[in-house]
């Protein structure tokens, strides 16, 4: 058995500098239970994913076929660019139902992957506790080599390994701002009305709906951000300054916010500076305002630190409503 726990502690010297010798038994059994069972839940979270992907694929395709039966030659032209190289390609513009299909995978696909995350962070504190009780004990029995091989190897695990098991009378640390209590995103996307205006039109018409709630929009570029279930960022960005300030707060929304942002245009609208142009990124958008005129008009639904390809967006000179009318 202890030869055993050597090899799978040799075999995690990348994640762990220390020779099995360094560590007490117990540790390096710690050690070992932690890395198999973080092996295996990849390996099923690989493979849930990739049955997810697989039936992405088959969903596109009926909304490929479906699309061509009704000789709808636009949205088959860029479905099938999208399906060319999904990695790299926008969803902006492709029909509602494989948009509504790509979200719902997404959706899906975090799932799973929160799933995994929390459940390897369970068997790290675990793992954690075990290497800090063990750091304690060789502490006080004067074995300064061997707890400090301890530390580094639960230092070489970042800080939730090492803070899993913080010091008696240590405060908790900060959890990271929670967004569960958000709607599914497609129930989210479901329930918005979205109208960006820009040109030399009358942009009063611009909104942004969220069920049963509408914000008063002003010019530049309104955006509502949703945390928790609760909406945190309420605001319209209209100067070099305001542009500033959305960078800062958006910089500040946790992983997993819903942001919706609309532009309302007008012939004195400040340019958009690049630094807003990054907040746009951040929250899902690929094509922003880069290479638009003064006054187009934007409209971007996403996830901040999601992927593009869940996002919805769209610029151009005219106006712009979300849902998208239907084809003519």
């Amino acid at each position: 058995m202890r030869s055993l726990i050597a090899i799978v502690a040799c075999l995690c010297w990348l994640a762990c500098p220390t020779s099995a010798a360094d560590l007490p038994e117990d540790a390096a059994r710690a050690l070992a239970a932690f890395e198999k069972k973080k092996s295996e839940i990849d390996a099923r979270t690989t493979a849930d994913v990739a049955k997810e992907k697989d039936a992405l694929g088959k969903a596109l395709q009926k909304v490929l076929e479906k699309e061509t039966k009704a000789h709808h030659s636009d949205a088959v032209r860029k479905l099938n660019d999208y399906l060319e190289d999904p990695a790299n390609k926008s969803t902006i513009n492709l029909p509602e139902e494989a948009s509504d299909t790509l979200a719902q995978f997404e959706t899906k696909k975090k799932e799973i992957e929160n799933k995994a995350g929390a459940e390897i962070a369970k068997h790290k504190e675990v793992f954690a506790k075990a290497l800090v009780k063990a750091q304690e004990r060789e502490t006080k029995a004067g074995h300064a080599d061997v707890a400090t091989a301890i530390r580094q190897c639960l230092d070489a695990h970042g800080e939730k390994a090492a803070s899993a098991a913080p010091a008696p009378g240590a405060p908790p640390a900060a959890a990271p701002a929670p967004t569960g209590r958000n709607p599914s995103w497609p129930d989210f996307v479901k329930s918005l009305k979205v109208v960006s205006i820009g040109g030399w039109n009358d942009s009063k018409a611009t909104a942004i709906t969220i069920g049963d709630w509408s914000m008063p929009t002003g010019l530049g570029l309104n955006v509502v951000a949703m945390v928790d279930g609760k909406r945190v960022i309420e605001k319209s960005f209209h100067n070099d300054n305001d542009y500033q300030t959305l960078f800062d707060e958006v910089e500040k929304l946790p992983a997993g916010a819903y942001v919706v942002m609309a532009m309302r245009q007008d012939s004195g609208s400040t340019p958009f500076s690049t630094k807003a142009q990054k907040a746009l990124r951040a929250c899902g958008g690929r094509q922003g305002l880069d290479g638009q005129p003064g006054t187009a008009s934007y409209l971007l639904i996403g996830i901040k630190g999601g992927p593009s390809n869940q996002s919805i967006e769209r610029a151009q000179v005219e106006k712009i409503e979300y849902p998208f009318p239907p084809k003519k």
